[in-house]
């Protein structure tokens, strides 16, 4: 949310300042994420990739909308180019097989950022990129 708050009122810019999943999107490599929702401490972003829609839930960022650092999660489909041998939350709240860690580090200091990611499957080391730049 790009806001220029001149307000007089400046509890209301406080407000619309903390609401950055309601219009956080980036290209990525991977096509279109969307910051989602936010859980306790957790931020979920959606993808679709060639046709599969997932879900990226990464850990410690939510609530956090400036001097983002490095964070880690995982991303989850209902299908992919490997299944795991165990199941982590997916889509709609069901459990999935298809799942791998993602890490990812914010460049930009401010809002919207780009950012640097990497991933893997199932419990894999994350080694394959994912980049996002903010629309």
């Amino acid at each position: 949310m790009k806001n220029v708050c001149a307000c007089a009122l400046g509890f209301v810019c406080l407000l619309a300042g903390n609401s950055a999943y309601s219009d956080e999107v980036w290209n990525s490599t991977y096509g279109q994420v969307v910051f989602e929702d936010e859980s306790g401490p957790t931020a979920t972003w959606s993808y679709t990739h060639n046709g599969r829609p997932g879900l990226i839930y990464i850990l410690g960022l939510a609530g956090i909308y400036s001097e983002r650092d490095r964070y880690d999660g995982y991303w989850v489909q209902d299908a992919s180019d490997v299944r795991c041998n165990t199941p982590r939350l997916g889509l709609n709240k069901q459990k999935s097989y298809f799942w791998g860690n993602f890490q990812v580090k914010f460049i930009d200091s401010g809002y919207p950022a780009r950012w640097e990611g990497l991933w893997g499957y199932c419990n894999d080391k994350p080694t394959r990129s994912w980049n996002g730049t903010p629309q």
